[in-house]
């Protein structure tokens, strides 16, 4: 009888090549993981090692423990502050927030043309005691007005005191407005001497934001200065503080600083993915497209945001400190060609792993600097331009005439003009009997600014100054409300 062997089963080698093929595909990807994370951490420990090399703070912890580390008690910081709760705003919100909102609404239009006003000088009134703290605080140096620096979450400190410098800049405003309608030339032209010191009391803050409202409150000081030349001669004493305080920021507004500190603010963030995450929703991580698409990018942001993000976390970082190298020579410097600058911040869009992975970060306070050093750049034309403003005042005082070349206001304390912060163009200067007219170049302003100048000629402030001197009388009062 024949004997048949069973047939055995095929063995299904299939499924373990399956198998054996997705091990190595796990397996791979995980090296490449650990390659890549790695890599990521070694450029960034060096870039770090480097920036710490150049005295540079690289965390948030660091910019926190060095600024109140060197924190004294000589400063202005204090009776600044004093001077901000005694006026009211957000930092004290139930002082007498004066000039008040309502009144300032319904008198916008007037901020300019001195007048006796008895509702303005009762609003003035209220302000008396911090204008007396103000006094006292702005003869010392700037200090460090925020002291809640030490966090984990640097985006979310509040910062009140920083923006209630804008209505204590308003204050004096309307506080030389008052003074010129009153005949009080002196104590006008101090309130502007004032307010340049008020916007010196910020230059420590390590913010952003902090130097901006700086700048603001120096444009506040601009704009009571040009009323002040336009209807009296400055007294001598009061020409030369304001011309000290002008010339005071000739070379630097100390922007670097402020730079390394946002670039630490980032470096924690990019550190902390909980609070990252915040980071992007406040900054502007938003996105078009329908609800699907709105589904996908939540969950694409959500893996990018766990470990299997890291290393381009990592890679972000270190493109960050390397924009830091190239740009650190950049800031807050005269003569400075703003293509270098945009190149460097177009390449470290395009090396931000974050940006490589379709993450669209929005104006997360890295665009911002750019800007923010453009706006740094017109903040030194305007002070030039308001130093100019005020010498072709009083040498029209002294001759009867203005004179017909820039350069014949220079002397001791300005042995020249700094066309540097120009790049070496020569500010456009037009007189005429009762006023003059200064220009930035045209050819230092972008398409935005051409187009508003062709718009309204006169009215930028940031590169036009028209001046037209006016006789100062008795101006009528304004209506009680």
């Amino acid at each position: 009888m024949l004997h048949v062997e069973p047939r055995r089963p095929k063995r299904r080698k299939w499924i373990w090549r399956l198998m054996w093929a997705l091990l190595a595909v796990v397996a791979g990807a995980w090296g490449f993981w650990w390659w890549s994370d790695r890599q990521a951490l070694e450029a960034r420990e060096a870039l770090i090692a480097a920036a710490r090399a150049r005295g540079e703070p690289v965390f948030w912890d660091e910019v926190a423990e060095k600024l109140l580390r060197e924190r004294d008690g000589g400063t202005g910081a204090e009776l600044y502050l004093q001077a901000l709760w005694a006026l009211g705003g957000e930092l004290n919100p139930g002082g007498p927030k004066v000039v008040s909102a309502k009144w300032e609404l319904a008198h916008s239009a007037e901020r300019t043309v001195p007048a006796i006003r008895p509702e303005l000088q009762e609003e003035l009134k209220l302000g008396k005691p911090a204008l007396v703290l103000l006094e006292k605080a702005v003869v010392r140096p700037p200090g460090l007005l925020t002291s809640a620096l030490k966090t984990e979450d640097p985006i979310s400190i509040l910062l009140p005191h920083v923006q209630d410098g804008r209505n204590l800049a308003r204050y004096l405003h309307w506080f030389a407005n008052d003074a010129l309608a009153r005949g009080d030339v002196k104590g006008a032209y101090h309130a502007v001497w004032l307010c340049l010191g008020t916007s010196q009391q910020l230059a420590v803050e390590p913010f952003l934001i902090a130097q901006a409202v700086r700048f603001a409150i120096r444009g506040e000081a601009y704009s009571a200065l040009k009323m002040c030349v336009e209807y009296a001669p400055p007294p001598e004493d009061e020409f030369r503080a304001i011309d000290r305080a002008l010339a005071a920021v000739d070379d630097t507004f100390g922007i670097e600083r402020c730079w390394h500190a946002e670039r630490a603010m980032w470096m924690t963030i990019l550190d902390n993915p909980a609070k990252l995450r915040e980071g992007l929703t406040n900054m502007g991580f938003r996105g078009g497209g329908n609800d699907f698409e709105a589904f996908l990018r939540r969950r694409w942001t959500d893996i990018m945001l766990s470990p299997l993000g890291r290393p381009a976390i990592r890679r972000t970082q270190a493109s960050l400190l390397r924009l830091s190298e190239r740009i650190g020579p950049l800031l807050d410097r005269p003569n400075i060609d703003p293509a270098r600058r945009n190149a460097a911040f177009d390449d470290f869009e395009r090396e931000a792993s974050f940006q490589q992975s379709a993450i669209d970060v929005g104006d997360w306070g890295l665009r911002g600097i750019n800007s923010f050093v453009q706006t740094c750049e017109k903040a030194h034309r305007r002070c030039i331009m308001a130093r100019l403003m005020l010498r072709l005042r009083r040498h029209f005082d002294k001759h009867g005439k203005f004179p017909e070349k820039l350069e014949e206001l220079c002397d001791a304390e300005m042995p020249k003009i700094r066309l540097d912060w120009f790049r070496e163009q020569a500010i456009i200067y037009e007189a005429t009997k009762t006023g003059f007219r200064l220009e930035v170049p045209e050819s230092l302003l972008t398409q935005d600014e051409k187009r508003r100048k062709r718009e309204q000629p006169d009215s930028p402030p940031e590169f036009v100054v028209k001046v037209e001197l006016k006789k100062l009388g008795r101006a009528p009062a304004g209506k009680k409300e």
